[in-house]
């Protein structure tokens, strides 16, 4: 990410795009939980072919969009009053102007994602092949949270003069906020698809096609159900994708997939 960013401050938009979209795996992971009050809306987002989207209050961190923030306490040395620093916190958040989908490098080899994510292994792996790779975004992983006052001034001026190339970076820059994430989260490997809504629902429904990807194979846990693995296995043969079944190996660490 260090280029990429290297040339968005250069402003070489083009140039960043390129490197950003370079970098970004061919094969990505979603583990998915069952035996919740989730589990029809899993089972019907997968046959209609959609990944599910969310606001980001509903994950599992509570940093989340708020790896970048307002240094308010400099910015009012400036003389700029309270309600244009309300004004502008709210503006520039992200946080209601986009869903997430979260998915990791990290393949069903790894054995903390299922135990993480997969309510002790009774869910299942997606795995997919990305098709098109624009919507993606890498997480950055930080030790702290990045205060910042700069940014703020340099996106008013900006918008004061019309200047558009300033306006990109710094829509850039805080774009890049849904994807800032404390460091102890950095063994999950993350990759996010950031797509644009503003509507009302927590929760919505987004075909795979439209966000560039395709499940390539579906593997139940290995404590997954006979009932749910037969269900995955039906899906499968829907939309035309591989099924396979986790299995812990005995005489080592490892999982082989049948």
């Amino acid at each position: 990410m260090a280029k990429y960013f290297e040339l968005v401050f250069d402003k070489k938009f083009k140039e960043a795009d390129e490197v950003r979209l370079k970098e970004l795996p061919n094969t990505l992971y979603k583990y998915v939980p069952l035996e919740g009050k989730h589990d029809a809306d899993t089972f019907n987002a997968l046959q209609n072919d959609s990944l599910w989207l969310s606001k980001a209050f509903l994950e599992n961190d509570p940093y989340e969009f708020k790896g970048l923030c307002m240094d308010r306490e400099k910015l009012e040395l400036t003389g700029i009053s309270k309600e244009v620093l309300d004004f502008l916190e709210k503006n520039f958040s992200l946080s209601e102007k986009l869903v997430i989908g979260c998915l990791s490098k990290n393949d069903y080899q790894n054995a903390a994602m299922w135990g993480h994510y997969t309510n002790n292994w009774k869910g299942f792996c997606i795995e997919y092949t990305v098709e098109n790779p624009n919507g993606l975004h890498e997480v950055i992983y930080n030790q702290k949270i990045i205060s910042n006052a700069a940014l703020y001034l340099n996106t008013l001026e900006a918008l004061k003069m019309h200047d558009e190339n300033e306006i990109e970076l710094c829509a850039r820059i805080f774009k890049e906020n849904a994807c800032i994430k404390s460091s102890d989260w950095s063994w999950e490997n993350e990759y996010r698809i950031l797509y644009p809504y503003c509507g009302s629902e927590k929760v919505i429904y987004v075909n795979h096609k439209k966000l560039g990807l395709k499940v390539s194979k579906i593997i139940s846990g290995y404590r997954c159900s006979e009932y749910h693995r037969k269900k995955l296995q039906n899906i499968c043969e829907k939309i035309k994708s591989e099924y396979g079944h986790a299995n812990i190996r005995k005489y080592e660490f490892g999982i082989d997939v049948i």
